[in-house]
């Protein structure tokens, strides 16, 4: 299920029996969590060799990018950044001017100067979340052509 819109990760929604064993792989990984931060834990002894406990989540989050550069995201990036007498008629997308507009690729830039930040709302909106379903359609977007 979806907390906001685009934030399942899935592109269409599970069967039962898929759904089944996904919950019980989160349960399984849940349990795996919760024991590895017990006393004699790899997680615990982990967080004492560092001299401080280090919470499961704030590990996570630091060994994790949270915006991870995706082919979407470049396509848009520098085909709006392309001049449109240049630009390929598979990405038709709307560019402010005959010299190509690459505030996205300067945005993109920004974004993966600190991948594991939590951003802001507007790059949380724009760039953490699944592929728009447009992109899902352009050849050599999404998939090989």
């Amino acid at each position: 299920d979806e907390v906001k819109a685009g934030s399942c990760p899935f592109y269409e929604p599970l069967h039962d029996e898929a759904r089944g064993t996904m919950l019980n792989w989160i349960q399984t990984w849940r349990e795996t969590l919760v024991a590895s931060y017990a006393d004699n834990g790899p997680s615990m002894i982990l967080s004492n060799e560092d001299g401080n406990f280090i919470a499961p989540e704030e590990r996570m989050r630091t060994s994790n990018p949270k915006y991870v550069l995706r082919e979407w995201m470049l396509v848009d990036a520098y085909s709006k950044a392309a001049p449109s007498s240049i630009r390929a008629t598979i990405f038709p997308m709307a560019i402010k001017s005959e010299e190509g507009d690459e505030s996205m690729v300067h945005e993109l830039f920004e974004l993966v100067q600190n991948p594991y930040d939590e951003g802001t709302e507007e790059q949380d909106e724009k760039y953490y979340r699944r592929a728009p379903d447009d992109a899902l359609k352009a050849g050599g977007t999404a998939f090989m052509s």
